[in-house]
């Protein structure tokens, strides 16, 4: 079974030009040997972007008036990668595949009343080792002043995921509502699993070494220090990777479902220790109602026990 994945990341001021230049493909080179510029065509929009996000992030807070705490630690934007397995997508067929990110585009649109204006660009990678989406957004909350009771937007990626096991509850809330739209996957992880960078793994692995000796043409000596792997070892490092992600984001699946077990079991016996000191009181109820029936009726301890046993036989 396929999993509906979604991996969130913020970003500070500094960084998002970046992502812009990844995301929209305006570099000349990348980092990422997995993507393949002869396919680069082959990528589209959903929400298209044509100029800088943080230039596009300005001229939104002007034109709606967003309030915004000018700190350079804030973090400004958002980016949701948006995917499924390869093979589900290949299953589907090209104009699902459209759909699943146009569908994946309305939630986020819709979730927490964010509002299409908040979205910079949604766009579409089919170069890569398997399709995906790129959505990146201002995380806007909309409030109401206290005095004057006027409603305002504030951008505060705090107050956007303030709810305890906010990104639970994301994943949960984008999973029912592909689900809602034909779209039949499992739940992704929700534990705040990630794949590791391409940036990181190089550094990990020592490619920048590599890289550099091919491009001089020099071997490795072999007393060298500096210790590198191979193209093949480097490729092979990044295949076992995604086979472990894929195999921690079932298992994940099944960690969800056994904390929901584990929920449904303490409210079981939080009812049955409810039904036992129930069934004590209205013991000591009865007790007390044969004495003061004794009382009254001035009869015999053993007759009444006996005249109401012979009634509820």
């Amino acid at each position: 079974m396929s999993f509906a994945i979604l991996i969130n990341t913020k970003y500070k001021k500094t960084s998002v030009n970046d992502i812009y230049k990844h995301n929209e493909r305006r570099n000349y080179n990348y980092s990422n040997r997995n993507i393949d510029k002869s396919r680069t065509y082959l990528n589209y929009s959903v929400i298209d972007c044509k100029e800088p996000y943080l230039k596009r992030i300005k001229e939104i807070i002007a034109e709606n008036n967003v309030v915004f705490r000018k700190r350079k630690n804030s973090n400004i934007m958002c980016e949701y990668v948006i995917t499924s397995d390869k093979d589900y997508f290949k299953s589907i067929g090209e104009s699902e595949t459209r759909r699943f990110f146009e569908c994946a585009t309305m939630f986020v649109e819709n979730y927490k009343n964010l509002g299409k204006k908040y979205i910079l660009s949604a766009v579409v990678h089919m170069d890569e080792s398997k399709p995906h989406m790129h959505i990146s957004f201002m995380p806007v909350v909309h409030k109401k002043d206290i005095n004057s009771g006027k409603l305002y937007d504030k951008l505060a990626y705090s107050e956007f995921f303030s709810e305890r096991n906010s990104y639970k509850k994301l994943q949960q809330n984008f999973y029912e509502f592909m689900i809602k739209n034909n779209f039949y996957l499992e739940k992704g992880g929700s534990i705040g699993l990630e794949k590791i960078s391409i940036e990181r793994l190089k550094k990990l692995t020592r490619y920048d070494l590599l890289e550099r000796y091919i491009k001089e043409g020099k071997k490795q000596e072999k007393d060298s220090s500096e210790k590198f792997v191979s193209t093949e070892e480097y490729n092979k490092i990044v295949d076992d990777y995604n086979k472990i992600y894929d195999m921690c984001a079932k298992l994940t699946n099944v960690l969800d479902r056994l904390y929901e077990l584990k929920r449904i079991n303490t409210s079981l016996r939080k009812k049955y220790y409810d039904l036992i000191n129930k069934t004590y009181r209205l013991k000591r109820f009865i007790q007390k109602l044969y004495v003061v029936i004794q009382r009254k009726l001035n009869i015999d301890k053993k007759v009444l026990y006996s005249l109401f046993k012979d009634t509820y036989k």
